[in-house]
């Protein structure tokens, strides 16, 4: 088998190459292979039987199996509040998928800071205590958790957020930009 397939919601059949005793090549049209678990994200299981009649083979079964890892992660919205960011990602219930992973930065830094949150609880996550003023970059993925270690699926391409603590839902209009002012610290004369 080559590298894990990425889920696509279809049946996956990773091409299997089988090989005797002697490592040698065993034609295709010598054996059968049947998949099942083979669409949603986790192990998926395969049985290769080696068929009868053949005095070159000897008859037999042999089962494996492989890892349908979740498809790359998309962020369909940032939405910057008064002190944190509310990031919004395609779901991936459908999948298998167990948990998102979201890593954000202030823009211009180096460090990532992580927050992980169960596929069940949504598809959206709320990044408290930011730097107001600032924006971040963000980018997030699908992870199913495995007994001894994680399928991953892709990083997202990085989005980055407007300024946390800006109030964007009155913005006014000066000389061709666009501007945020809060109303309330403006006074009646």
């Amino acid at each position: 088998l080559g590298d894990d397939p990425v889920y696509n919601g279809k049946a996956q059949k990773p091409e299997v190459t089988v090989e005797d005793e002697f490592g040698d090549t065993i034609p295709p049209d010598k054996y059968t292979i049947k998949y099942w678990n083979n669409i949603k994200c986790g192990r998926a299981k395969y049985t290769v039987k080696i068929k009868a009649g053949d005095p070159k083979y000897k008859e037999m079964t042999e089962e494996g199996d492989f890892n349908i890892v979740p498809a790359r992660g998309q962020i369909l919205k940032l939405t910057p509040g008064k002190s944190g960011l509310k990031v919004t990602v395609k779901g991936q219930k459908k999948s298998g998928a167990k948990k998102y992973v979201v890593r954000y930065r202030v823009k211009g830094t180096k460090n990532w800071k992580t927050k992980k949150f169960n596929v069940a609880s949504g598809n959206e996550l709320v990044l408290r205590g930011l730097k107001k003023g600032k924006c971040y970059q963000v980018k997030a993925r699908a992870i199913y958790p495995l007994e001894d270690y994680d399928l991953e699926g892709e990083y997202s391409a990085v989005k980055t957020s407007g300024k946390i603590g800006v109030d964007l839902e009155n913005p006014m209009i000066v000389k061709g930009k666009k501007i945020a002012i809060k109303y309330s610290s403006l006074k009646k004369k």
